[in-house]
């Protein structure tokens, strides 16, 4: 029985060849091609990455909707890091999800000015993968023996 452990340090393909020497016979050496995928999280968002909300009165809520697609080849969960001090002007619906690979959601985007100015948030959107022990250690003959890295954010 021959394992090899797939650890990529980055997101790339990879295409290795491998010889193996049988019976500690250098007569019987075999070539093994290994080939490995590693994918980051990668989203895009709709509106060039913007929102804009038209001027409205205090108090008054507006909504916009944003698309987010799942660019990347893993599924991947999503949250939104609304900074304290605008955490009761902007929501987002949903906060956080999971996104399949090519998946997409819309998200509704709900803003309530409180002070008479011009708004304008910088909110970050932070991705990560969705590890599943099982699904991720096919092929392992010890699950879980080698040094695996659960999350890339």
């Amino acid at each position: 029985m021959i394992c090899f452990e797939f650890n990529p340090r980055h997101a790339r393909n990879y295409n290795f060849v491998s010889q193996c020497v049988f019976n500690h016979n250098p007569t019987n050496v075999h070539k093994v091609n290994l080939i490995g995928h590693c994918y980051e999280p990668k989203l895009h968002l709709s509106n060039e990455q913007k929102l804009f909300f038209p001027p409205t009165y205090v108090g008054v809520s507006s909504k916009q909707h944003v698309m987010i697609k799942n660019e990347s080849r893993i599924p991947v969960q999503y949250e939104w890091k609304v900074p304290e001090k605008y955490r009761n002007e902007i929501k987002f619906a949903p906060l956080k999800a999971f996104l399949q690979p090519n998946e997409e959601c819309k998200v509704v985007t709900t803003f309530t000015a409180l002070k008479k100015k011009d708004y304008y948030i910088n909110i970050p959107i932070y991705a990560k993968n969705i590890y599943d022990h099982i699904k991720n250690s096919v092929g392992f003959y010890q699950p879980g023996s080698g040094q695996i890295t659960k999350n890339s954010t």
